[in-house]
């Protein structure tokens, strides 16, 4: 495995530091301003939507064989953006697993409303397709980064059986350097990925699902795009 932020300054700084969880189940006195409560908050929405911005910035070629892509398929940032001829398009990932979180707590709280008509409003199949999408994102993750923590128990007053202390001190890496680094490396957020697909590009599947929710043919687009190519 292989990422191109190792060996950077980025990677030296995000060693591992000692940290309490402030995870109980009630809404503690000082939560995290990401944490809702039993009513929403103006200030954790605003925090949220910071937080989930998914930005981009340019890697090299080797960069992409590096991770085991494919440089012929993989998208170069266009010359207008001055990075020159060896650009690709690269986001981090930490930053598309909280936009998830993010969908989710939103759909939790009965707020989910996608911006882009062509989600066609919540609750197309395309808004359960993204749910499902999300739920998937973070499990992958969770288990692929499945730690040796452990969750101890208290006799909390009230209580009759153990109850689970969910305040665990851990190591953690410091993800707000990483928020940091993403302001001072990546793209603008309204030029992150607004340009459009260039002459002659090699081209990857659609699936199949996407040409039923809109309707489309997929033999008849296919048949059109390789006419045009020929």
């Amino acid at each position: 495995m292989y990422s191109p932020l190792w060996g950077t300054e980025i990677e030296q700084q995000l060693k591992k530091h000692g940290m309490q969880m402030n995870s109980s189940l009630f809404t503690p006195p000082h939560p995290s301003k990401y944490r809702d409560s039993i009513k929403r908050s103006k200030d954790v929405d605003d925090a949220w939507d910071a937080l989930e911005w998914v930005r981009t910035f340019p890697i090299t070629e080797a960069d992409i064989i590096s991770i085991g892509k494919d440089p012929r398929t993989a998208v170069k940032f266009p010359a207008e953006y001055g990075f020159g001829d060896n650009a690709y398009v690269a986001q981090l990932d930490i930053f598309h697993q909280l936009h998830c979180l993010n969908t989710l707590r939103l759909i939790a709280w009965g707020q989910f409303e996608p911006a882009q008509e062509a989600a066609k409003r919540p609750y197309s199949d395309l808004h359960w397709h993204h749910v499902a999408h999300c739920t998937e994102v973070l499990r992958e993750n969770l288990m692929c980064n499945a730690n040796l923590d452990v969750v101890t128990f208290n006799w909390k007053e009230t209580q009759e059986v153990p109850f689970p202390d969910f305040n665990l001190n851990k190591r953690c890496t410091d993800a707000e350097l990483l928020i940091r680094w993403q302001e001072a490396n990546a793209l603008p957020v309204e030029a992150s990925r607004n340009f459009s697909r260039p002459e002659g590009v090699r081209e990857v599947p659609m699936e199949d699902e996407y040409y039923r929710l809109y309707g489309l043919d997929k033999a008849n687009i296919q048949h059109g795009q390789a006419h045009a190519h020929s």
